[in-house]
């Protein structure tokens, strides 16, 4: 993959409508706020409803909490890998993986490259 074209993978978060989108924005603001260990209960409590309720809203749109997470978690860690001289594993805690091992295995699986790798590909873009 090239840089211009894992630039343009990971620089922005999906445009989600409806809940989807309120509930990227709140995990945005939360992680961001160092919140990383923000669950499904804690945004519905956030938008006024159950748990339940957000699942099911979040399914009619064709959304999963787990996955709007997952890839909020991925932009702030990339972000954090570009502008910041952190180790891999700091980028790990401040998202909210639970270690390097799982942060290795999201940027694999959404990014198809390592951290490393990304880091070095990003470097000064942001």
């Amino acid at each position: 993959m090239g840089l211009l074209e894992l630039y343009f993978k990971i620089v922005k978060l999906p445009e989600l409508d409806g809940v989807s989108g309120e509930v990227q924005d709140i995990l945005v603001e939360r992680i961001e706020r160092g919140h990383h260990l923000v669950e499904i209960e804690d945004i519905a409590y956030a938008l006024g409803m159950t748990k339940r309720t957000l699942q099911r809203r979040l399914n009619h749109e064709q959304e999963v909490f787990k996955e709007i997470r997952e890839l909020v978690r991925l932009n702030f860690a990339v972000r954090l890998l570009a502008e910041e001289h952190l180790k891999i594993d700091e980028v790990a805690d401040r998202v909210g993986y639970k270690d390097r091992t799982t942060v290795t295995q999201s940027f694999k699986r959404h990014l198809g490259a390592s951290p490393r790798d990304v880091q070095k590909a990003v470097k000064g873009i942001y």
